[in-house]
């Protein structure tokens, strides 16, 4: 039959096992060692479903909103998450989710346990209400850098004598682009001459 215009469709199989060096006996059962074997299957014509998003990048403790569309109307789409032991918040680590109308969408807040940037997997697949089979695997990643740290070690400066401070900074995406000081400075290091104890403070920003 033509098949081009199918959904799903059934499809019987019949075998026949034979003597090793017979030929010519395909239609004849009666010179078959046995009788055929027959099962049925589904054929399933319909076309694989495509699932789309965009990756996602996130500070620590910060809303990963997910959205993830189907390429076809009225497609079911289901995910599963790949855990990953240094991050909490997940979503669909022990059983999948399965959202309806073409389109996956929520939010996760991540926390990154650790000091290293880290990154969640969701796996997405699509399918139509009326197909067997999945379409084909989308892997949508979430990266989670961890907590931006900022910590000054004691200095000490004699009376009249000026130094520059700096701070340790660590955490965050590495890229270090704002250095806000209490005073009004701007950078990565402040010279100060006080002339008596003084505080300063400073609010780092990466990008």
């Amino acid at each position: 039959e033509d098949l081009e215009d199918c959904t799903i469709t059934d499809l019987g199989f019949t075998l026949s096992v034979m003597a090793d060096g017979e030929t010519g006996c395909w239609s004849q059962i009666s010179c078959a060692l046995s009788e055929p074997v027959s099962f049925d299957a589904l054929v399933d014509c319909t076309s694989n479903i495509l699932v789309s998003g965009d990756d996602i990048e996130i500070c620590n403790e910060g809303e990963a909103n997910i959205e993830v569309y189907a390429s076809e109307p009225n497609s079911t789409i289901i995910v599963n998450t790949i855990d990953n032991p240094n991050v909490t918040g997940e979503s669909f680590t022990s059983s999948e989710g399965v959202f309806t109308n073409s389109a996956a969408i929520f939010t996760d807040n991540l926390v990154n346990t650790g000091s290293n940037v880290e990154i969640v997997q969701y796996i997405f697949y699509a399918r139509s209400d009326n197909s067997i089979c999945k379409g084909p695997e989308f892997t949508l990643e979430v990266t989670i850098y961890p907590e931006l740290i900022v910590e000054f070690a004691p200095t000490y400066v004699c009376e009249g004598l000026c130094t520059d401070i700096s701070p340790v900074v660590i955490g965050g995406n590495g890229n270090y682009v704002d250095y806000d000081w209490n005073t009004g400075a701007n950078g990565s290091s402040l010279n100060v001459c006080p002339t008596s104890p003084t505080t300063y403070s400073v609010t780092v920003m990466d990008d």
